[in-house]
């Protein structure tokens, strides 16, 4: 066990679950003001929308569209066997950020 562990395990015992709870947000907070994360708006993409689907061709369109102004980018992981798929690549047509995974049905 490395020390960081060590140190860890006995700061959780002399300290109570509350006690570590209360330690660890306090220190993210410090770390927050003090600049030692990452700027999220550095980043590629902000928020993903990760949504599965089988057979929801009557909700696909309207689920997607809800978060459009919520999320940067839509990944799709699909198994349908009816036209949720092609619902979702037209949306991607009109311009939605729309990333598709088909995942074949198991037999």
């Amino acid at each position: 066990m490395e020390f960081r562990d060590r140190l860890w395990v006995l700061g959780r015992r002399l300290l109570g679950r509350r006690g570590t709870f209360l330690l660890r947000n306090f220190l993210a907070e410090l770390n927050f003001i003090f600049g030692g994360y990452e700027d999220p708006r550095s980043r590629p993409f902000g928020v993903s929308a990760m949504v599965c689907t089988y057979n929801e061709e009557d909700w696909v369109v309207e689920a997607l569209l809800s978060a459009k102004e919520l999320v940067d980018e839509y990944v799709v992981v699909d198994s349908s066997t009816d036209r949720t798929p092609e619902l979702v690549m037209k949306l991607r047509d009109e311009g939605l950020n729309i990333r598709l995974y088909r995942i074949p049905q198991e037999i």
